[in-house]
């Protein structure tokens, strides 16, 4: 198929400049091939810019399908209750599948620390409370670009933790928070947070320690906020 270029009208001492329509692109390879005449009928014999012409490459509209906030509690954004979480952009389509990702408006202002790939993350924080939005950019090795926004929603918890339900489990010792939190326990009436020792399992809303021969705990539970509550627990008093 042979398409017409639009030149420019000559001048003296100027180049013409002409506009060349490359229509019907496919996906994948697309051979084109140059060749010029003047008003006098000479043309060049070769295509230019040489005889194996010019390969443009189709390719996929650029897709940018999820913006996710990972954090403890999963991957939404809004509420978010810890200070720092990792933004993480997928996209699609594109040359190859891979691009580059950051926060900007019509340019990769803040490239992300991880990207070109499908996927791209960034740490973000530690932030205080409140809502905060981010214009997203992506971009690809052949100029595909795609852009979005992410509003993530910071909420700090003022509350402490509360100890739900306390009961032995055989040899362990388990108590039942309402949030997340992570529990320690001293076997005397003073003991600080920092040198108490560690239920053998926490970090989520169960704790379980081994009771072994002590009868008094001491238990502090800490949430991701750094509210404490403190109860005392007599073994021989649960019921």
């Amino acid at each position: 198929m042979t398409n017409k270029i639009q030149c420019t009208a000559p001048q003296t001492g100027h180049s013409q400049i002409c506009t060349i329509p490359f229509k019907n692109i496919k996906l994948g390879d697309n051979h084109f091939y140059i060749k010029c005449i003047d008003d006098a009928d000479n043309s060049n014999v070769d295509a230019l810019p040489t005889n194996d012409g010019i390969n443009l490459k189709g390719t996929l509209p650029l897709s940018i399908d999820s913006v996710k906030c990972i954090t403890d509690d999963g991957e939404g954004c809004d509420p978010i209750y810890q200070q720092t979480f990792k933004l993480q952009t997928t996209i699609s389509g594109g040359i190859d599948g891979t691009a580059k990702c950051g926060f900007g408006t019509g340019t990769v202002g803040v490239e992300f620390l991880e990207t070109n790939t499908a996927t791209s993350t960034q740490q973000i924080g530690p932030l205080d409370r409140g809502k905060t939005t981010k214009d997203i950019y992506c971009i690809d090795k052949a100029g595909n670009w795609n852009q979005t926004q992410v509003t993530y929603n910071l909420i700090k918890d003022d509350t402490t933790p509360v100890i739900t339900k306390i009961y032995k489990d055989g040899e362990n010792l388990v108590i039942n928070t309402d949030e997340n939190a992570k529990c320690k326990y001293v076997n005397t009436q003073t003991g600080s947070y920092d040198t108490a020792t560690e239920f053998e399992a926490t970090g989520k809303i169960e704790h379980r320690t081994t009771i072994g021969s002590n009868d008094y705990f001491n238990v502090m539970c800490v949430d991701r906020f750094n509210n404490m509550i403190t109860k005392n627990i007599y073994v021989t008093k649960i019921n």
